[in-house]
């Protein structure tokens, strides 16, 4: 447990406090959520007791246990309308237990949901997004799923939710415009007709906004998302939030495959590859042209040209140093790169 607590201090303190709650530590949440709905830093306390020792509210009466609110949740047995109940809660664990509940009845869920989103209520729409969405990623941090369970919320039960999170993209609050992003990419092509909106976020200065753009162009696909790629590809190749990074690498390395523009965006790729920040940085753009395969060949000359490269800066090189290893490591997965591109079979 100290090892994950310190992962996710480096990754965001917000986001450490609210895991740390959900892996049965308690906090009191005074002064985490600001009146817009936002989260600030104003953290009264924060200690390790047990759930089972202390509750999450804020000392009304009566004092209902986050560990019974989780169990009443995970209840199969719990009625709709209960769940739907905790989506107005003011912790906002609560309400994340209460979006991954409702995920679970799938199209049952669904008049629900669409009452959320037609609320008002920030909290409640969040809640709605985060349900549909299920749950791509919370306080910043990703949710990974399990891929063997199956999912309950199908594109085609997504769907009929669009109407109503479309409007939410020019929502005030930017949490609520992140929320609806991640929901319309579990949407499937419902969603294409809003990509002219969701590109524009694509270049946003917020890396959420930015996130959630790609994933909605990944779900969607080709080819109503083509158009948008080379945009997408043009800010992956200086995005500096390793976060976003990940999110926009894994969307192009799933739609170079099927896009129409796939030789155009390797060029561009291939092109822009020297120019990324650090070596992580051109391993996710190596990543997207190793996808495509001999269809990005295009982009042969480009990695060709940084092999060489790094072969001469390795040539005055101080053989044992650390940035040596590293840069020879990175030549060797170039040289891998270059025999995908090929069509070389080792």
């Amino acid at each position: 447990m100290k090892k994950t607590k310190m992962r996710l201090l480096i990754i965001s303190p917000i986001a450490t406090i609210a895991l740390l709650t959900l892996s049965g530590c308690h906090h009191s949440t005074r002064g985490i959520e600001s009146e817009d709905g936002t989260l600030n830093m104003k953290i009264d306390t924060l200690n390790l007791k047990s759930i089972k020792e202390q509750g999450y509210d804020k000392g009304t009466a009566p004092n209902e246990a986050g560990e019974a609110i989780f169990a009443r949740l995970e209840d199969e047995a719990t009625s709709l309308e209960t769940i739907y109940s905790y989506f107005t809660h003011y912790s906002p664990v609560m309400r994340f237990k209460a979006s991954q509940a409702m995920s679970k009845r799938g199209k049952a869920s669904m008049p629900f949901l669409i009452k959320a989103l037609q609320s008002g209520d920030k909290y409640q729409i969040r809640a709605a997004c985060d349900a549909i969405s299920q749950v791509r990623q919370f306080f910043g941090v990703s949710v990974k799923t399990n891929r063997r369970t199956p999912q309950s919320m199908t594109l085609e039960i997504n769907a009929e939710a669009v109407p109503y999170m479309s409007p939410l993209l020019d929502h005030e609050n930017m949490y609520i415009r992140v929320g609806a992003l991640q929901a319309l990419s579990r949407c499937g092509k419902a969603a294409a007709p809003h990509l002219p909106k969701v590109a524009t976020f694509i270049t946003d200065d917020e890396w959420w906004l930015r996130g959630g753009a790609a994933y909605v162009l990944q779900g969607v696909g080709s080819p109503e998302a083509d158009k948008y790629l080379p945009s997408l590809a043009k800010t992956m190749l200086t995005e500096r939030r390793i976060q976003c990074l990940n999110i926009m690498s894994a969307a192009l390395k799933d739609l170079i495959r099927t896009s129409s523009n796939r030789q155009q965006l390797a060029e561009q790729i291939g092109e822009g590859l020297g120019q990324m920040h650090d070596y992580y940085h051109r391993l996710r753009g190596r990543d997207v042209l190793d996808a495509a395969g001999t269809d990005a060949g295009i982009a042969l000359p480009y990695v060709d040209k940084l092999i060489a490269e790094m072969e001469e800066t390795l040539k005055d090189a101080e053989p044992d140093s650390r940035k040596t290893k590293a840069d020879q490591a990175e030549l060797k997965q170039l040289k891998t790169t270059r025999d995908k591109l090929s069509g070389v079979k080792k």
